[in-house]
């Protein structure tokens, strides 16, 4: 089977909420089950190792970067920083919250950084060195966010290990797929969505759309004492 991803992400500002689309997951049966087709041009290579690695580079320098939507910037592992003497004249410390079990004391880069994805080049300053390895594994190089795919279309192949950014929805082939509407709220994508717990507990609610998660859902600790999980659950 082949299965292929698009978000397709558009600004449409209504009562400060931003509508999103996400063209879902696919799966073609016409397929050749061991058919290698080439990245096309204009894609970048991607690596699924538990997250989705991005492979790109910062100053001709190569890495793989944990695609993460519920990141926003670009970050550094402090290995990779350090081993590549990246040379940025003005950097600042910083603590940064959520990264691991407890806050870290970062570097911050406050120079300008532009990094490649497939001939695609991006800007960006203010960017954490952070410790990724221990975190994410020895692959992490870097983690990349969303915002740098507003306002494109952007198609995600598993299957042949790219991803590839388009200008419009109308580049690209959607042709019987299923659309999902998404929220957008302070950069983060939000999916409707219903869990099954068991046969008496329906869990129904936007549930954040995160790459950078290494589960399949996650239930936080208020829904879990609303419904009384602990109790109502056998197996846990």
């Amino acid at each position: 089977t082949c299965t292929r991803l698009f978000v397709v992400i558009k600004r449409q500002m209504k009562n400060n909420v931003i509508k999103l689309l996400i063209f879902g997951i696919l799966i073609f049966t016409s397929c050749k089950k061991h058919k290698k087709n080439k990245i096309p041009e204009g894609a970048f290579p991607i690596v699924y190792e538990g997250h989705l690695y991005i492979k790109g580079s910062v100053n001709g320098i190569e890495g793989n970067y944990a695609f993460d939507t519920a990141a926003t910037n670009l970050y550094f592992d402090d290995n990779y920083y350090s081993d590549n003497n990246f040379k940025y004249k003005n950097t600042s410390v910083g603590i940064l919250p959520g990264v691991g079990t407890k806050p870290q004391r970062v570097t911050v880069i406050i120079d300008s950084v532009q990094f490649n994805l497939g001939g695609n080049l991006f800007k960006t300053n203010g960017v954490p060195v952070l410790k990724l390895k221990p975190i994410l594994g020895d692959i992490a190089d870097g983690i990349l966010g969303i915002e740098y795919f507003n306002n494109s279309v952007l198609e995600i192949n598993y299957e042949n290990k790219y991803m590839k950014i388009y200008s419009n929805i109308d580049s690209a082939d959607i042709y019987g797929w299923d659309k999902i509407e998404l929220t957008k709220k302070d950069n983060r994508l939000y999916i409707p969505l219903t869990v099954t717990v068991n046969d008496t507990i329906n869990i129904s609610g936007n549930y954040l759309l995160d790459f950078g998660s290494g589960r399949t859902i996650s239930l936080t600790s208020l829904i879990s004492e609303e419904h009384n999980l602990i109790d109502n659950i056998d197996n846990k």
